[in-house]
This record gives structure tokens, C-alpha cells and sequence, in this order.
């Protein structure tokens, strides 16, 4: 059995054509069976709701992925921080001031996050071959996302970055070497 479909373009509401076509088709077979009258946007919303929902989907796990980075990247900065306590107490007490010590802590979380977004994108850049046919309406080497993407990935980071670095900057260097 092959199945055919009638494509009908009209001015009117396509609620009003149900019975005139209906009668039409059968005038010429009464045998032939019609399954359903869909307008051509519900046809194409069926159509992309599968693809929708896995972009959906990929969207989310995205944001979880970025979400679980930015929380590892504070456990490494704040864990390191713990770990450099003595020093960092050395420090402030010698005289350094107190945004240095941030910017040390900052420096190091901007350092990890820069030296995965090289690897990153050149990853990115050599997976585009075989991405590019999942991709619509954009280009898989578009500039915008090799620029945009990394520029929010370094945002994150520096996010990440300051609540260790601002713990970091305010330890009292007297109770850090006491408790040595």
C-alpha cells in the first residue's frame, strides 16, 4: 500500500476545506482513505519537535556541564588556597597587600581556565568536520562562537576565581603564622 499526501494552499481557514476535500476525494473513489487534515505548521512544528527537544537538551546539559566546571575550578582554588596558607601569611606579613595576594589567586584561576580553552578550541576546531552536519542556520566555524563561547568560559572562571581569592585576601597573616 503507498501513501499519498495533497498539499492544498487556500486563502481561508483550513477548517473550512475539511468537508468540501473530503467530499472532492471521495467523489473520485469512496475507497480511498483519508487519515487526517494538518496544516502545514503543525506539519513542520511534528517535524522540528524531535530535533528541538535534543537541542533542548544539549542546551541543558551544557549549562550543568559549565556549572560542575566553575564549582571544580573553586574546589582547586579553594583547596590550593588552604594549602598555601603559610605562604600566603609569609607574604602579608613581609608587606604585600592584600588585592596582590587576590590577584595571585585570581591570576591562578584565569591561568587553568586559559590553558583549557586553548585546548579546547583546538579541539573544537578539529571536531568541526564532524559537526558540522548537526549544525543548522549557523556555520561550524563561526567566528562569533570561537569568540563568544570563550569570552563567557574566562567570565565563569574569574567567577570561580574570586571567592578564593577573596578568602585568600583576607587572612590576618598573625593568626595564619600562630597556628602554623
Amino acid at each position: 500500500m503507498t501513501w499519498q499526501s495533497l498539499m492544498i494552499r487556500a486563502e481561508v481557514d483550513a477548517a473550512a476545506l475539511v468537508d468540501p476535500v473530503q467530499e472532492a476525494i471521495w467523489s473520485l473513489d469512496r475507497t480511498l482513505p483519508i487519515e487526517r487534515f494538518v496544516p502545514v505548521d503543525e506539519l513542520y512544528a511534528e517535524d522540528r519537535a524531535r530535533n528541538r527537544f535534543a537541542m533542548q537538551l544539549l542546551v541543558a546539559f551544557a549549562g550543568l556541564a559549565l556549572l560542575l566546571g566553575a564549582i571544580g575550578l573553586y574546589g582547586v582554588l579553594a583547596y590550593s588556597v588552604t594549602q598555601r596558607r603559610q605562604e600566603i601569611g609569609v607574604r602579608m606579613a613581609l608587606g604585600a597587600a592584600r588585592p596582590s595576594i587576590a590577584g595571585m589567586v585570581m591570576k591562578d584561576g584565569v591561568r587553568l581556565v586559559g590553558f583549557g580553552l586553548v585546548a579546547g578550541l583546538a579541539a573544537a576546531l578539529v571536531g568541526t568536520r564532524f559537526l558540522e552536519s548537526l549544525l543548522y542556520g549557523v556555520n561550524a566555524r563561526d567566528p562569533l562562537t570561537f569568540v563568544a563561547i570563550p569570552f563567557l568560559l574566562m567570565l565563569v572562571g574569574a567567577c570561580a576565581s574570586w571567592l578564593p581569592a577573596r578568602r585568600a585576601a583576607g587572612m590576618d597573616p598573625a593568626t595564619v603564622l600562630r597556628d602554623g
